[in-house]
């Protein structure tokens, strides 16, 4: 039986198409936060000690305009997810 062609099979692995789309959910993410609960506790580097059950709030947001991980990153470049 043959796969239907669909946005993700009809294009190449990384077009172009699909690099303006990733660029485009990096600046507006659909879900700009997320939470996650500690299973058990921990100890992060530096110190910092969660016990289980606490609630860790993710700034995706933030961390998909974190200059650390993404050189200008207010700026759209769709290049970025091309090889």
């Amino acid at each position: 039986m043959a796969v239907p062609q669909t946005a993700a099979t009809a294009t190449p692995k990384h077009s172009r198409a699909q690099a303006v789309l990733r660029e485009s959910l990096r600046l507006s993410p659909p879900g700009w936060m997320t939470t996650r609960e500690c299973l058990q506790d921990i100890t992060l580097p530096g110190g910092l000690f969660l016990p289980q059950g606490t609630v860790l709030y993710i700034d995706i947001h933030g961390i998909q305009r974190d200059p650390d991980y993404w050189p200008e990153p207010e700026a759209f470049q769709p290049e970025r997810f091309l090889d």
